[in-house]
């Protein structure tokens, strides 16, 4: 009997959010694993930015088209999201719920469910108990919520992000549980340059993402004040009223030099990697979804062979180490953050490199999903 996979995910395919990226590349690598695999994620309507990527998502994504993207029912209208915001996405969540039930009835009963909404896995929970499916279902965890807890306790499996979400989560008596680190494609890195250190008239710092505060992009601009060295900025990444919002903060307080490109394809972000110096991953302390996060960012910098500054955090410190693969600061502290940026620009890092792209041999997408099959399949 062949082996299918049904990945849930009430996102926007294509979108400008991590969790799209995430599940797109997870689907990619679940695609190895299974015989096959579909993802099922609402027919919502885009934004303007996404619209012309639309009908080829995989070439959007820079993967091969080795899943079924499934576009299920869901109401979702903009004069919803205009009147109230709160509203629409829960109305949203629910009708792009309810389909997944329905539509799943009509499934195989032994095909597992794999979701990383809890909208889908209440429903999905509901529709199990009251014996309309019969399907295993298996959540995936982005951050902590004692609301959840009993759902949890009552799907066949819980997938973390990282430890701290894993002990959190013990500590609520939940024990089938899988801690998995997000990963890295090596394949849209196989082109990248190595590092070397040379003088320059001119270093280029790079940041990649989106730019909500807890991300600590604020930190980063603030710094650049304290750096000794001629630099540029180059903000990879951001859009909308976030985007907008971000650059008059930067024009607030003075900033020159500071380039935004918004949010582009994963090959043309690549590009701007390439020409960093260092690459930033500041993320605040003042928010608890610095502790429950294990960054795309953080994986990706240490396969793109380039000197890493990040925030000294405890979910950043699973993976990275001050002065073996990266260089940490302390959280929300600029001045900190421009000293290890002088530091870093004045020495050669190749060693600390190096051992980063060693140590993320272990974080790729397609050992986590041979990973989780495993977790999902034992008895």
């Amino acid at each position: 009997m062949s082996k299918k996979l049904i990945y849930i995910t009430n996102t926007r395919i294509p979108s400008e959010k991590a969790n799209s990226y995430q599940s797109m590349q997870m689907c990619n690598s679940f695609a190895k694993v299974y015989d096959k695999v579909e993802m099922w994620v609402p027919n919502g309507i885009n934004t303007k930015e996404m619209k012309p990527y639309e009908n080829n998502p995989y070439k959007f994504y820079g993967i091969k088209n080795t899943f079924d993207i499934k576009r299920l029912l869901t109401i979702d209208y903009w004069w919803i999201h205009n009147l109230n915001q709160r509203i629409w996405s829960h109305f949203g969540a629910i009708t792009f719920a309810s389909t997944v039930l329905f539509k799943l009835k009509k499934e195989n009963s032994t095909t597992p469910i794999f979701t990383r909404d809890w909208y889908v896995l209440k429903i999905l929970l509901l529709g199990k108990r009251l014996g309309f499916i019969k399907h295993k279902i298996f959540y995936e965890a982005h951050k902590f919520s004692d609301r959840l807890i009993e759902n949890y306790k009552k799907c066949d499996g819980l997938v973390v992000i990282n430890k701290y979400l894993q002990e959190l989560h013990y500590e609520k008596g939940i024990t089938n549980i899988l801690e998995s680190h997000d990963g890295v494609n090596f394949d849209e890195y196989k082109e990248i340059t190595n590092y070397t250190y040379e003088k320059k008239d001119k270093y280029t710092l790079v940041y990649t993402g989106n730019l909500f505060k807890w991300k600590g992009v604020h930190t980063l601009v603030d710094s650049l004040k304290y750096v000794n060295e001629n630099i540029e900025l180059i903000i990879v990444g951001g859009s909308n009223e976030v985007l907008d919002d971000f650059k008059k903060y930067v024009d607030d307080i003075g900033l020159e030099d500071i380039i935004f490109t918004g949010h582009i394809p994963k090959q043309e972000t690549i590009k701007y990697v390439q020409k960093a110096d260092i690459l930033f991953l500041p993320n605040s302390a003042k928010d608890k979804m610095s502790f429950y996060t294990s960054p795309l960012k953080l994986f990706e910098y240490m396969a793109a062979k380039r000197p890493i500054i990040a925030s000294n955090l405890p979910s950043i410190c699973e993976i990275l180490e001050d002065n073996k693969n990266a260089t940490l600061f302390e959280p929300d502290n600029p001045k900190d953050l421009a000293d290890k940026i002088n530091w870093t620009l004045e020495n050669d890092c190749t060693d600390i490199v190096k051992q980063a792209f060693e140590d993320v041999q272990k974080y790729t997408w397609d050992k986590r999903a041979e990973n989780i099959k495993e977790f999902m399949e034992k008895e």
